[in-house]
């Protein structure tokens, strides 16, 4: 389901391959897929904020972090990115990226995974 990715996230930085703006559908879109993934898991209440920092560079946090099975490890994921590309890029506690890739949809086209409407 995710791709793990052979960079690190200060090389996608410097290519310009992560969203440094998200617009309120694609903060909202973002939070709704990721409910998806861990549906299962996520019991009751708001598991991340999504933050603003210098440079304008927007990336979800994760309160306790997101359990992700890599093999026969465990992962946390501490922060998910959007890509150029609309994937959104998971960040461990390890610094390691893993890719869930969107097939180029962005916040216009995830707002239909919202529960409220």
């Amino acid at each position: 389901m995710l791709e793990k990715l052979d960079t690190t996230i200060e090389k996608l930085f410097e290519e310009g391959k992560i969203k440094t703006k998200w617009n309120e559908l694609e903060i909202h879109g973002i939070r709704e897929i990721i409910n998806l993934l861990w549906q299962d898991e996520i019991e009751y209440g708001t598991i991340g904020q999504a933050y603003e920092i210098k440079n304008r560079t927007i990336y979800q946090t994760f309160y306790s972090g997101l359990p992700y099975k890599n093999g026969d490890q465990y992962e946390t994921f501490i922060r998910a990115y959007i890509d150029t590309d609309n994937n959104i890029i998971f960040m461990s506690s390890k610094g390691q990226l893993f890719m869930y890739e969107t097939d180029d949809e962005d916040g216009t086209d995830m707002k239909h995974f919202s529960k409220s409407e």
